[in-house]
């Protein structure tokens, strides 16, 4: 049930009631938007803690919706994706 296997956020779904479709992704690893990109949720890529190290595997192998230098900027620019 470890990342980027998505059993975790499935029983997550089944235990509390989340809508995924409705959820995002915020990470600052490639495993953390392969999770985002499995589920079809929102994806926003932090460059803070890894970020910087996996940026250009995350531009040419998953999709991300947002990124960011940090989850404050993130917040900020939410509304936007």
């Amino acid at each position: 049930m470890r990342k980027p296997g998505i059993g975790m956020f499935v029983k997550a779904k089944e235990e509390f009631n989340i809508d995924i479709s409705k959820s995002l992704m915020i990470g600052d690893s490639i495993v953390d938007m392969q999770v985002g990109d499995r589920l079809n949720m929102k994806t926003i890529f932090l460059l803070t803690g890894m970020g910087e190290d996996y940026l250009d595997e995350v531009k040419s192998t998953c999709r991300a919706d947002l990124i960011s230098n940090n989850l404050l900027e993130a917040a900020k620019e939410l509304l936007s994706i």
